[in-house]
């Protein structure tokens, strides 16, 4: 039983990091090689390697970091329902909050779909 779970948790990832790198091409106009998903008890962490835009990256490269920071915001902002939706029908389990953590020095973001606890 343990060997199908990780299996389907597997596959479930793998889907995820598909359709988010869909979605930041979609919206942003900018591909990603690499992302990490992965499952911790209730929770999906996600990291997205170089995901800072080149208008961002501009910013930053040109000492504007605060500008990029508030640039990432509003990124984040818009593609959190999305992302929201995505990995709540691609899971079947309800999200209660999507936390952002970008990491501009290297160049990185990550966020953690914390799921309701079904044993409430």
């Amino acid at each position: 039983m343990r060997q199908t779970s990780t299996i389907t948790s597997n596959h479930v990832e793998k889907s995820l990091s598909q359709q988010i790198k869909s979605i930041f091409h979609k919206q942003l106009g900018h591909r990603i090689d690499e992302i990490h998903c992965n499952f911790l008890d209730n929770k999906l962490v996600i990291v997205i390697q170089e995901a800072l835009t080149k208008p961002e990256l501009l910013l930053i490269k040109n000492g504007h970091e605060t500008i990029a920071k508030e640039v990432r915001s509003s990124i984040e902002e818009i593609l959190r329902p999305q992302l929201k939706n995505l990995i709540e029908e691609v899971t079947e389990i309800e999200i209660t909050q999507i936390l952002f953590a970008s990491h501009l020095d290297a160049n990185c973001v990550s966020l953690i779909a914390l799921f309701v606890d079904g044993d409430s």
